[in-house]
């Protein structure tokens, strides 16, 4: 009877721990699969996320779900024509195991058409967190 007991709490720990998510980690360096090649470095700080890509843009972004795996924010790239073909806003998640993100951008002059953006986790540079210090 003992023994039973004792693989049914076992049982229920392995259930338990197998349901648990791993914890959001956005550090890091992403591929860029898009035209413009290149990479994406991002850096969350506390609710913000910021990062840089393809050598042509930066972004900004919150944390809009509590377990910090959707970001919603703006980028921005410089030295082009029209600016506004150059910035608006985006939408991505982070996948559960936190090697791969996927959503939608879109730019202040299509007025709303939605761009798939899907990137994957490069090996490195990846940064331990940093603290908030």
């Amino acid at each position: 009877e003992k023994m039973r007991v004792l693989l049914f709490a076992l049982l229920v720990i392995a259930v338990v721990y197998g349901q648990s998510s791993t914890t959001a980690d956005w550090h890091g360096t992403w591929t860029a699969n898009d035209r413009y090649g290149g990479v994406t470095y991002l850096c969350p700080v506390g609710n913000r996320v910021y990062g840089v890509y393809s050598q042509a843009g930066f972004l900004e972004g919150n944390f809009t779900t509590p377990d910090k795996r959707t970001i919603e924010g703006n980028f921005f790239e410089g030295g082009r024509d029209d600016r506004n073909d150059w910035q608006g806003s985006f939408r991505i998640v982070l996948s559960e195991d936190n090697q791969s993100f996927d959503g939608f951008w879109t730019r202040v002059t299509e007025d709303g058409k939605e761009r798939r953006w899907h990137e994957t986790r490069l090996g490195a540079p990846h940064p331990s967190n940093p603290t908030n210090d």
